[in-house]
């Protein structure tokens, strides 16, 4: 029952977005018309947020999380894109702490503690708190500093594909 875990870490969320007086937009995932049912479920729980509906615009979703100061990802790519680009992300992988199922964990198949710096692979109010802090006081050298040990064991960001032209270049060279 994922929806279960996930209705009380947005309640958190809430919560603290208005502790912190921070605005809390949600990115929707589902395309149209499923994204007025994904709204839905959101503003039953609380209503102090924006929902931003997923659309087909290209590059869209980079920009809203190139736009926010901090991203928050249960486990989604979306989530890992944000963290190989550089934005501060904050992982709660909630959905593996009632299953069997690891690959729900943060930076499967790698194998990381449940606990780190920026994420959690169960429910804590205490340590999502924590990590919440840490994430909005960090400096941007610290960030860097503190993710490069992870980044590139989950996904590279590799800007305007480099490192895929220059292999296919080198299969080019090969088989010509």
């Amino acid at each position: 029952d994922y929806e279960g875990q996930e209705k009380i870490l947005f309640y958190l969320l809430c919560k603290i977005s208005r502790e912190k007086k921070i605005k809390l937009s949600v990115l929707g995932k589902q395309p149209s018309p499923f994204n007025q049912m994904e709204e839905k479920f959101y503003k039953e729980i609380d209503k102090d947020f924006i929902f931003i509906p997923k659309t087909k615009e290209k590059y869209k979703n980079y920009r809203h999380i190139d736009d926010s100061k901090l991203v928050v990802s249960v486990d989604s790519t979306l989530g890992y894109e944000s963290l190989a680009r550089g934005k501060r992300t904050a992982f709660f992988s909630i959905r593996s702490q009632d299953s069997d199922n690891k690959s729900y964990n943060f930076g499967w198949p790698n194998k990381f503690q449940d606990l780190g710096p920026f994420w959690i692979n169960y429910y804590d109010e205490f340590y999502i708190r924590k990590i919440i802090d840490y994430l909005l006081n960090i400096s941007d050298k610290e960030w860097n500093t503190e993710t490069r040990k992870y980044i590139n064991k989950i996904m590279i960001y590799d800007s305007g594909n480099e490192i895929l032209k220059k292999y296919i270049k080198e299969i080019e060279f090969k088989t010509n």
